[in-house]
């Protein structure tokens, strides 16, 4: 719902990470998918973009995350939910 910490998706990339270096001849992509307007509900939510910032911002200044997903292999993704297929299919096509 868009309320966990950034030191709660941090761990989280951290583990993935661990996963990623253990099978280092399969792509792994965390994906963090943030919910938006575009989710219809009685709830109402900002477009993302403003969290969708804040958590790479977050993650770029911090050498020991940078340094796990060098290490490895790791791709992260962080969007809006309206916009996350268009953006992870482009991610994908990378590859």
């Amino acid at each position: 719902m868009g309320t966990e910490p950034i030191e709660t998706l941090a761990q989280k990339l951290f583990k993935y990470a661990i996963l990623a270096e253990k099978n280092p001849e399969v792509l792994h992509i965390m994906d963090i998918v943030i919910v938006d307007n575009s989710l219809s509900n009685r709830s109402s939510f900002s477009d993302g973009i403003g969290r969708t910032k804040n958590i790479l911002q977050r993650f770029k200044l911090d050498s020991a995350v940078i340094k796990r997903l060098k290490e490895s292999g790791l791709k992260l993704i962080v969007h809006p939910l309206g916009l996350n297929v268009n953006q992870l299919y482009k991610t994908l096509r990378k590859y």
